[in-house]
């Protein structure tokens, strides 16, 4: 059995998060791979799609509906990392075959009856397919948050990716915690999202912020301290925007349209589009 750590549970699977840099667990998605989950509220139906360097794609829906005395939300994922030509070990060719990450999560949400808190679980199954490799990952995350109305602010604390794997093909998990806040400024039409997501390995910081240009359109912009490993020193544009992202949305009554970009700091660049409805 080949074990290793499993890059796949970070990647980015909404548009506002890529263009928030990977801030705003505290910001309410259907489609997010890694939000807190106490936030959920509303009802609405997202679709997002990103494309990734090497034709990489991911595709999502999700959903958000009142259930019980709190919110219920469902939402898939594929990512297709291409068709390959596969080889044996005397370079004979043994046909074409595909490789994909498909995720499948499920949550619920509710405040509690006599404090401004939230709390939240949720539930998520992976499988990923690389020709002949094959495994299944089982997580659960589980976050709240309080709500400090008077200052138009939001403080949650988070645990993400608690499971195991399964399959030919043995992964290492690394349980994430994560303590986010946002605020509605005072003085500005801005939001700020400030992510503190620690693991075994590391600690990043993420921060975001989105801008009321009027009524109807927005602007995201996001960054990290992953900037550091992004930072290969030979160019000072892509210095400045490696690990940064950028974003619009419009909102007209029932419906909003984002369109998100994140930098590397090799040049290269994600684009997604993302499409909610209320209802």
């Amino acid at each position: 059995m080949v074990r290793g750590s499993f890059p796949g549970f970070d990647v980015l699977t909404s548009s506002t998060r890529l263009s928030l840099a990977g801030a705003g667990l505290l910001q309410t998605s259907a489609i997010s791979s890694m939000i807190n989950p106490s936030i959920y509220d509303k009802k609405f139906f997202s679709l997002s799609i990103i494309r990734y360097p090497a034709s990489i794609t991911s595709q999502s829906a999700g959903l958000v509906l009142p259930l019980r005395k709190g919110y219920g939300h469902f939402s898939i994922n594929n990512i297709s990392y291409g068709i390959f030509q596969g080889y044996n070990i005397d370079a004979e060719s043994t046909g074409t075959y595909d490789s994909n990450d498909t995720r499948l999560i499920s949550s619920y949400s509710q405040g509690l009856t006599l404090l401004p808190i939230n709390i939240g679980l949720s539930l998520s199954y992976f499988n990923s397919n690389y020709e002949r490799y094959n495994f299944n990952i089982i997580s659960f995350a589980f976050g709240c948050h309080i709500n400090l109305e008077k200052h138009k602010a939001l403080i949650g604390l988070s645990a993400h990716q608690i499971g195991l794997s399964y399959g030919n093909a043995g992964i290492n998990m690394h349980p994430k915690v994560a303590l986010s806040t946002s605020k509605r400024l005072q003085y500005l039409p801005s939001s700020i999202y400030i992510d503190i997501i620690n693991s075994r390995l590391k600690t990043e910081i993420f921060t975001g912020i989105i801008t009321d240009i009027n009524k109807k359109i927005k602007l995201f912009i996001g960054s990290s301290t992953m900037k550091r490993k992004h930072d290969l020193k030979n160019n000072l544009l892509r210095s400045l925007l490696g690990a940064s992202g950028i974003g619009f949305s419009y909102t007209d009554n029932s419906f909003s349209v984002h369109y998100g970009l994140f930098f590397y700091g090799t040049g290269s660049l994600n684009n997604g589009i993302e499409l909610s409805i209320k209802i």
